[in-house]
């Protein structure tokens, strides 16, 4: 819907506490990240591998038009879970919270989101364990089937685009599979969920309302261990938006995709509390659900990390 206007907000008290509103939001998704962080992505996972993780990772990135710029590579997360003892299908609850994303010092085309989340579900075990002993027969097959991972849940996530220029806040249900046994597959993620952008400069520019819409998103992952210490990870990504005005809709921006690989080599050099992780270099093409327009970039960091078990 049209603003009757034309132009966004721009005046009066209400609107300068819109606009501090805004800032303070975005402020605080870039403070939260500046002191925390996370050696890889965590939003495809359906377990608690550690309860506590947090990371950060200087960088350098270059985009596709060549303009370089310092930036961070920075998340965290929170979370727990509770097992029930049964041999076949046995279930677990999760809870989660988490920050993740990218923020470039100075504008760079960045197809990259910072999102801060949180998730609550149920896990199944798609396996069955074998009645044996395994101080009598080490190499037992532990398993009489192993079929990773499903669960459903639902989500709650404030998203922006690198930039800031578009936010806004998503909530929905969501569907994952993962089977940490085989890394060659994909962990997936499928979503529906409502969204409700918060601050928008193309809908301002275009004299468009801030009005919610519907997403479908899928998404999967890789996490690769290669040999002498290397590591593959690699995120991709397909989103359809639905109920858009039609002003919106014609700027091109109803679906999109994205695939983000990174090659890093393991150092795991203690500093104190902090672990020196890994170096690495990423490379991003595509455009995330808050971007305007699609991009590329390469990346390169030094990956810092702080556990507590």
């Amino acid at each position: 819907m049209a603003r009757a206007s034309g132009q966004g907000c721009s005046s009066g008290e209400g609107c300068r506490w819109v606009r501090w509103w805004r800032s303070g939001v975005w402020g605080l998704l870039v403070l939260l990240a500046a002191t925390a962080a996370s050696s890889r992505d965590l939003h495809a996972q359906s377990l608690c591998w550690e309860p506590w993780e947090a990371g950060a990772a200087p960088t350098l990135v270059r985009d596709a038009d060549g303009d370089l710029a310092l930036g961070a590579r920075l998340s965290a997360q929170a979370c727990s879970n509770r097992h029930d003892t049964r041999t076949g299908f046995s279930r677990s609850s999760y809870m989660r919270a988490g920050l993740e994303g990218a923020v470039p010092f100075r504008s760079v085309l960045l197809p990259q989101n910072v999102e801060a989340s949180a998730a609550a579900g149920l896990s199944v075990s798609l396996s069955e364990r074998r009645p044996i002993d395994l101080d009598d027969d080490p190499d037992a097959d532990f398993y009489r089937f192993n079929y990773g991972f499903a669960a459903v849940g639902g989500h709650l996530r404030y998203e922006s685009s690198a930039d800031g220029r578009e936010h806004g806040a998503a909530g929905g249900v969501e569907l994952r599979w993962v089977d940490p046994s085989r890394p060659y597959l994909p962990s997936l993620v499928a979503s529906l969920e409502g969204v409700k952008p918060v601050g928008s400069r193309l809908r301002d520019g275009l004299g468009e309302d801030l009005d919610a819409h519907g997403r479908f998103q899928l998404r999967g992952y890789w996490f690769l261990p290669l040999p002498r210490a290397f590591l593959l990870e690699v995120d991709t990504g397909y989103f359809r938006a639905f109920g858009l005005d039609e002003v919106v809709e014609e700027v091109g921006i109803r679906w999109g995709g994205y695939v983000a690989p990174t090659l890093g080599y393991g150092l795991l050099r203690p500093m104190g509390p902090l672990v020196l992780e890994s170096v690495f270099v990423g490379y991003a093409h595509g455009r995330r659900p808050t971007g305007t327009r699609s991009g590329r970039a390469w990346t390169v960091g030094l990956e810092v990390g702080y556990r507590r078990f």
